[in-house]
């Protein structure tokens, strides 16, 4: 776009590779002019870029940690219950050990007796206390 004037003396704007006329300059060419005034439009855009980048893997990373996070704790509860399960068994274990010293055969509760007790065992998502407030009513049903 070329600025050009009539005979009156009025500014108008003419694109030479067109032929069109204007007597308004054309947005796009205000926006270039705008940065051709502004010498840091470049760096500034480069600036914004980056941390647009940034901010990405940022988020990014914030959603990696939370999914650590969350099979962190699946794994501590699975161990919380495999954990539990295994000192049940070092229990049985040790009153059969205890009960074959004395003659006696060892006593355990059946599943029949469980039933009976209205005893369920909790799922493998099943809390902690869940867990502790199973064993412990294993243990008194035993008794």
């Amino acid at each position: 776009w070329m600025q050009c004037q009539t005979p009156e003396g009025e500014v108008y704007y003419y694109n030479q590779q067109t032929g069109e006329t204007s007597w308004d300059l054309p947005a796009a060419q205000v926006q270039q002019a705008q940065q051709a005034y502004n010498p840091f439009a470049q760096a500034e855009e480069a600036a914004r870029l980056q941390r647009q980048q940034y901010e990405d893997a940022l988020r990014s990373m914030q959603q990696a940690e939370e999914q650590a996070r969350q099979q962190r704790e699946q794994w501590d509860q699975i161990y919380a219950q495999h954990f539990a399960w295994y000192q049940q068994q070092q229990q049985q274990q040790a009153q059969a050990a205890a009960a074959a010293q004395q003659g006696a055969a060892p006593r355990t509760a059946t599943a029949a007796e469980g039933a009976a007790a209205g005893l369920v065992p909790p799922s493998i998502h099943a809390t902690m206390e869940e867990q502790i407030a199973f064993a412990m009513k294993c243990s008194v049903v035993q008794e």
